[in-house]
């Protein structure tokens, strides 16, 4: 397993590893920008033993053998994991963890040690994870669905199956959507222009021409 870590890129090693990004941090691997680099081209080239770092990858790894491989999970399955996994972890944890450092705040605040500004910090924290969470909710993962029941359909039409039951409509709404953005955008693009030169002197309106 050790030989075959070395072997591999850190890339894949850092999105098939859980905690392998720590391990790269700690050797500073560039894991991002060189991250189609094999563990032991990068680990020569800063002078450290490829050998050490697999094994410390290898033991991240054992540890989370039972861990799904979500980059290939069903889309269905993967939001439902991460609503149960981070969104409900974190609106039932974060208002504790803030009513905590307001506590400690409000007692120890005097104390040089105390770490005043963390109960305002993971407030903001908490109100701009809230509005994350509500747009996936509300939007992306609603979108994701659709679009996974139409693409299903239609693949099942297309193989000789079922008559589909969607409709190409889905998808022109949200064209019909840009569209009238990318009109907005021209029309005010033409008429503003028009209109400040509309208000200079005819000399100055020339360069507007």
């Amino acid at each position: 397993m050790t030989v075959a870590l070395t072997d591999q890129t850190l890339g894949n090693l850092a999105c098939s590893i859980p905690g392998a990004t720590r391990v790269f941090h700690q050797y500073r691997l560039d894991f991002c920008c060189g991250g189609n680099v094999p563990l032991h081209e990068a680990a020569t080239s800063r002078g450290l033993d490829a050998a050490q770092i697999a094994a410390e990858l290898a033991a991240l790894g054992a540890s989370a053998d039972g861990e799904p491989d979500w980059r290939s999970a069903p889309t269905n399955e993967l939001i439902e994991h991460i609503l149960e996994r981070f969104h409900e972890r974190h609106r039932e944890q974060l208002p504790e963890l803030i009513r905590l450092a307001s506590r400690v705040e409000h007692v120890h605040g005097a104390k040089p040690d105390c770490p005043n500004g963390l109960a305002e910090m993971l407030w903001t924290l908490q109100q701009e994870l809230e509005s994350h969470m509500l747009k996936e909710e509300q939007i992306l993962f609603p979108m994701l669905q659709r679009g996974i029941n139409h693409q299903q359909d239609w693949i099942r039409a297309c193989k000789g199956g079922a008559p589909g039951v969607s409709e190409f409509g889905v998808a022109a709404k949200y064209i019909e959507w840009l569209a009238l953005g990318a009109i907005a955008i021209a029309t005010l693009a033409s008429v503003l222009p028009a209109r400040r030169a509309a208000r200079l002197h005819p000399v100055r309106a020339l360069r507007y021409e």
